[in-house]
C-alpha cells in the first residue's frame, strides 16, 4: 500500500495483556496497531480510533495528538467494553501540543463526564475527495477470467504492446531482444513462422518439421555387444515460392 493513501480509516485494535508486565518489554499490540497504520491515511483525512477507555494511555493519546487535528473523544452507547471513539483530521507535519493531551486524558479519567457519541442531523467530520488513484487488494487465488482482465488493464501489457507493434504498418515487427540465428530456426521449426513469409519477388510458402531419430552405436567385446541409442532431433524445412518450386533446407 502506498502511504497518504486513504481518506478516511476505521481502527479497532487487537490487544495484548501480556505486553503490560513490568517485565516485558514488548510495545502493546493497540500502540503498534496504531503507529504501522497512521502512515496509511491521507493528510486531511479523517481517522477514527476505537479503544477502551482504560487503554487511553499517555502514549497512545501523545501518537494522537502528535499526529492529527481537531481531536473529538466519545463514549460508546454499549459500556460492555467501556469503548471510546477518538475522532480527529490528519495533519502534514507532526506537531505534539502538550495542553492538549492533557485536556484528552483529563476526559479519561474515571470520574469525568464523557459525552456519548452523537447522532446528528449534520455531519461532524467532512470526508475530503481523494486525488490518488485507490489501490486493488487481491488474492493469490485468481481465476482465468479475473486474471484475463488484469492483465488487459496493466500497464505493463501497454508498454509491451507497444515495444513489439510497429509504428507503421510498412515497418519490418522486430524482437525485444537482438535476433539469434537459432532463434529463427525454433520458430520455423516449432510452426510460428509457417505459411506465408516475405514480399514481393521473396514471397514463398514455408513449412517447418521437426524429426525425432534414434541413433545406434554399437561396441563389440570379447565378452558382449554394447549398444546405445541416442536421442536426436532433424529439423529440416519445405519451402514453396510463388512460381511452385519446392525445396528442402536441412541442418
Amino acid at each position: 500500500m502506498s502511504r497518504d493513501n486513504f481518506r478516511l480509516m476505521y481502527l479497532n485494535p487487537p490487544y495484548d495483556s501480556d505486553s503490560e508486565t513490568v517485565e516485558s518489554k514488548v510495545e502493546r499490540k493497540e500502540k503498534r496497531f496504531l503507529r504501522h497504520l497512521l502512515m496509511y491515511v491521507a493528510v486531511d483525512g479523517i481517522l477514527v480510533y476505537n479503544i477502551p477507555r482504560g487503554r487511553m494511555t499517555s502514549d497512545i493519546v501523545k501518537m494522537l495528538v502528535a499526529n492529527l487535528d481537531d481531536i473529538r473523544v466519545f463514549q460508546s452507547h454499549d459500556d460492555t467494553y467501556h469503548q471510546v471513539y477518538a475522532i480527529g483530521r490528519k495533519r502534514k507535519e507532526k506537531f505534539l501540543n502538550r495542553n492538549e493531551v492533557d485536556r484528552i486524558l483529563a476526559l479519561m479519567d474515571e470520574g469525568s463526564d464523557l459525552e456519548r457519541l452523537p447522532l446528528l442531523d449534520a455531519p461532524m467530520y467532512k470526508v475530503l475527495p481523494g486525488n490518488i488513484t485507490p489501490k486493488l487488494f487481491r488474492s493469490n487465488r485468481m481465476d482465468v477470467d479475473f486474471v484475463r482482465e488484469v492483465v488487459n488493464a496493466s500497464a505493463l501489457t501497454k508498454r509491451g504492446m507497444e515495444w513489439s507493434t510497429p509504428k507503421k504498418p510498412a515497418l519490418k515487427l522486430q524482437p525485444l531482444l537482438p535476433d539469434k540465428e537459432m532463434h529463427r530456426v525454433l520458430r520455423m521449426a516449432s510452426g510460428r513462422l509457417n505459411g506465408k513469409v516475405g514480399r514481393g519477388e521473396q514471397l514463398h510458402v514455408l513449412k517447418g518439421i521437426v524429426k525425432k531419430e534414434i541413433i545406434k552405436d554399437i561396441q563389440d567385446t570379447d565378452q558382449e555387444t554394447i549398444i546405445t541409442e541416442t536421442e536426436t532431433f532433424r529439423i529440416f524445412f519445405k519451402i514453396v515460392d510463388r512460381n511452385g518450386n519446392i525445396r528442402r533446407l536441412e541442418n
